[in-house]
């Protein structure tokens, strides 16, 4: 494959075939190790590259250009559970078929399966609960994204008549918004211009110019600081000899 430009390529649905003429529907620009995914009947995917003659499985029933980040929302019938479940996966790039439904029983099978990074999951009733109002789910609040290994989160108990995605809360994940110009990134906080800096703890703190005392000034002495007087005391001590012990001495 040519990596020194890309080329759009089409998926002929009728034929099953790829094509760059236009024919069908466009998967997107190629070029490079791209590859598409190819998903099957059978709840089964695997990945490939776009090669023009690579040849599809009939029961094909979706062909995209793959994308590692994209979320798959599936809806299907686990036949050995008799329910209803939905999982949430993002596709692991593979040459192998990749089962994304329980296989091992053969009549659990997908039902829909949704794009949107917030779907919104439909669900109506039949038998004893005909009468209950449909259901909207919420599927991005209402489970995670796992491995498509995972078996998913039972949507209900009661008997389901139909599944369907209608309009979701949100196709695309979500823009992070631009941080103001005067906010700091990492904090999150807008940056002071007037504010003091913070005195490091290794850095040590001058004293007034004005206040001076001389290496015979000891305890009791008094020293004048510009209008104000004070005196040197000795630190308070349980006895005299732990007094002069102590390593606040003399400080003032």
């Amino acid at each position: 494959t040519s990596t020194l430009g890309s080329q759009d390529i089409w998926f002929d649905d009728e034929v099953n075939r790829l094509n760059t003429d236009g024919r069908g529907r466009l998967l997107g620009s190629f070029s490079g190790d791209d590859r598409i995914i190819v998903m099957t009947s059978k709840s089964q995917y695997y990945t490939t590259g776009y090669d023009l003659l690579h040849h599809f499985p009939e029961d094909t029933v979706r062909v995209e250009k793959y994308d590692p980040d994209r979320i798959y929302s599936v809806a299907y019938y686990d036949a050995e559970q008799r329910y209803y479940y939905i999982k949430r996966f993002t596709a692991e790039m593979s040459d192998r078929m990749q089962s994304f439904v329980d296989d091992e029983h053969p009549e659990s099978q997908m039902v829909v399966m949704s794009e949107d990074y917030a779907p919104t999951l439909e669900v109506t009733f039949k038998g004893t609960h005909a009468t209950r109002p449909a259901e909207l789910i919420d599927v991005e609040s209402f489970i995670g994204v796992k491995s498509h290994r995972a078996k998913g989160k039972r949507i209900t108990t009661y008997e389901v008549d139909r599944l369907r995605f209608v309009e979701p809360r949100l196709k695309e994940p979500p823009v992070p918004e631009d941080l103001p110009e005067d906010e700091d990134p990492e904090s999150g906080a807008p940056e002071e211009s007037g504010a003091p800096k913070a005195t490091d703890v290794n850095e040590t703190v001058s004293k007034p110019r004005s206040a001076s005392a001389k290496p015979d000034q000891g305890v009791g002495a008094t020293v004048a600081h510009d209008d104000i007087e004070f005196t040197i005391e000795r630190p308070r001590g349980d006895d005299d000899e732990e007094a002069d012990k102590s390593p606040q001495l003399d400080l003032f």
